[in-house]
């Protein structure tokens, strides 16, 4: 047990004698299981503890950690597939073996890419040939949002069990529209003694560093925009404007517009500062605006011809002109890249 109570820090780690009477069990009764609990309730240590059981007995095991906000496999804002046929101390030792790029480092307003990216990738764990796959989840677990999350990611993925990590009852809710069906077994566990609670500030330090340590030896890449196809964002979504439009533009606007499209629902204008309302009243359709510096910082997902993330990206520069993008990023062959996924998330760069 020594093992796992080192993992994250936590020294003095208690794990309770149940983790062990039961998660043997828990491994002969189904190929997917799905940990739920509170935030600091242990479900990380539980899963790389069950995963350690699984590959002590020979079988190859696929970990989905779909905590965008703390992520262990893989960059924050992702959900990661990690495989592993030996024991680990810390998921945090896992190299990736596929990403699905969410964009956020929390789930809200992100419900369905969070069910839609861990439904994928414990698809992909089982196209892997893997024989048991453990999916960790958010710490989300009241309100609505929190109900509809757990909700229909179980329901996309069809576990065979869900371990219940809880102090007393804190997710009973989550547990009840489950208890009834026949095809999924609920295993209650308790969470360990002293696990500690982590404040916003050491989630962000870890989050950061995480990230720094995942653009650390990231180079600039120009990649023409006839090159790739993006989504989530307007942006190159529709039929750019020709020169003699964007010159004509500029003058009815009083103000340099550098690259402009017409979209299904209106004009998007990329200008050298945000237009006041008034000089846009003669513009007889909705107006979508940004400027060059709203695009500096964004975090992407760069995708390959499958549309599959083989990494992530940060965008440097943008020039409209040459019609390049600059994207910081690990991954050096920009030929695969033929995909960008736009975030509303930002760093520095």
């Amino acid at each position: 047990m020594r093992l796992f109570a080192k993992i994250r820090g936590m020294k003095d780690l208690i794990l309770p004698d149940e983790w062990n009477e039961k998660a043997k069990g828990i491994l002969s009764s189904g190929k997917i299981t799905v940990v739920l609990g509170d935030v600091d309730t242990g479900k990380t240590t539980f899963v790389t503890y069950l995963a350690n059981l699984s590959v002590r007995e020979g079988h190859l095991t696929g970990i989905v950690d779909s905590d965008v906000g703390q992520s262990d496999i893989g960059p924050p804002t992702t959900i990661g597939l990690g495989i592993i046929d030996h024991p680990i101390s810390s998921l945090t030792q896992i190299t990736p073996k596929a990403l699905y790029f969410v964009g956020s480092i929390s789930p809200e307003k992100h419900l369905l890419p969070m069910v839609v990216g861990t439904q994928k990738m414990v698809e992909k764990a089982l196209f892997f040939g893997v024989e048991r796959v453990i999916v960790d989840t958010t710490g989300l677990v009241y309100g609505g949002v929190g109900r509809a999350l757990k909700y229909h990611k179980i329901k996309g993925i069809s576990p065979d069990n869900i371990i219940a990590i809880q102090k007393k009852q804190e997710i009973e809710h989550l547990l009840k529209p489950f208890e009834v069906l026949k095809d999924i077994v609920i295993h209650r566990l308790s969470s360990p003694l002293h696990a500690k609670r982590r404040n916003q500030d050491i989630r962000r330090d870890s989050r950061e560093k995480r990230l720094a340590l995942y653009f650390r030896d990231a180079i600039g890449l120009d990649i023409p925009f006839s090159s790739i196809r993006t989504y989530n964002t307007f942006f190159l979504s529709g039929k750019p404007l020709n020169q003699d439009e964007i010159d004509r533009l500029s003058k009815e606007l009083s103000e340099i517009v550098f690259y402009g499209e017409r979209i299904p629902e209106g004009l998007y204008l990329v200008s050298a500062d945000i237009i006041p309302e008034r000089r846009l009243f003669h513009i007889k359709q909705k107006v979508f605006q940004k400027t060059p510096e709203d695009f500096e910082g964004i975090l992407v997902g760069l995708g390959d011809e499958k549309g599959e993330v083989v990494s992530l990206g940060i965008i440097e520069r943008i020039d409209f002109s040459g019609m390049m993008l600059t994207i910081k990023t690990p991954f050096s062959t920009r030929g695969l890249i033929k995909t960008v996924q736009f975030s509303e998330f930002k760093l520095g760069t």
